[in-house]
């Protein structure tokens, strides 16, 4: 028997509707997760310019905390200078003061040590081209071996490495501390250099960058290092004008 041809046609079109309905459905979906995504990343960059906000205002009390301390110590070693006892308590109270600012991070430090220059690999025909490139985790990495070994300062092309420093991957770049610099990456680091070179050149992470990805990593021990404190100034601008009277 034969069907009907409106019957037929109705069922076509019955079929089709069904059809761009699950398709509208599954793109109305789509986009309601694509939605829920950028705003939880919204949300989240929100929290994290909180925090670097934060961050800032801290970082600013404790330099500004530092440098009154420093002139009410310089006052009282006058007003004590002629007393020995005293002026021998001075020197030790500012002998560790100075290292409280070393180890912080925020003066110059100079010395001997290690420079280590960090390039890509040669260009060569891989799979993925990524694998042949200086990525931030490479360079979190040797500042760790660097750390293990002993380094006492450490700095990313002058950029001072410090406990909030940030090493994150952006383009072709690396961003450090806010900055953004290309390869070749320079990190000098600061401390016994036979143990520095010995230890990160023998290191499994640099083995498998240089044997495997074919990473340059050259590494020289140096008499006469400068690592730069760090510069606050310059990464939280809007720093100045917190941490006023409260």
């Amino acid at each position: 028997m034969k069907l009907d041809r409106k019957l037929v046609f109705f069922l076509a079109l019955l079929v089709l509707g069904l059809m761009l309905s699950a398709q509208f459905k599954s793109t109305i979906n789509a986009r309601k997760k694509s939605s829920t995504v950028i705003e939880v990343s919204r949300q989240y960059r929100e929290q994290l310019e909180l925090e670097r906000a934060k961050n800032a205002e801290l970082l600013k009390k404790v330099v500004e905390s530092q440098e009154l301390l420093d002139v009410r110590m310089r006052e009282l070693a006058e007003t004590l200078a002629a007393d020995s006892e005293y002026q021998e308590y001075m020197d030790e109270l500012m002998k560790e003061i100075e290292k409280t600012r070393l180890l912080a991070g925020l003066t110059d430090v100079r010395g001997r040590g290690v420079i280590v220059t960090i390039d890509d690999a040669p260009y060569a025909e891989v799979k993925n081209i990524e694998e042949l490139l200086v990525h931030d985790s490479d360079l979190i990495r040797i500042l760790n071996e660097l750390k293990k070994a002993g380094a006492q300062a450490i700095s990313i092309n002058e950029e001072r490495i410090i406990n909030t420093s940030e090493v994150i991957c952006a383009g072709p770049n690396v961003r450090v501390n806010k900055n953004r610099y290309p390869r070749p990456f320079v990190v000098k680091a600061i401390g016994d250099p036979d143990r520095l070179y010995r230890e990160l050149s023998e290191s499994a992470v640099v083995s498998v960058l240089v044997s495997i990805y074919g990473i340059r990593i050259d590494i020289r021990k140096s008499d006469d290092i400068l690592v730069p404190g760090y510069r606050w100034e310059e990464k939280y601008p809007l720093a100045s004008g917190l941490g006023g009277e409260s």
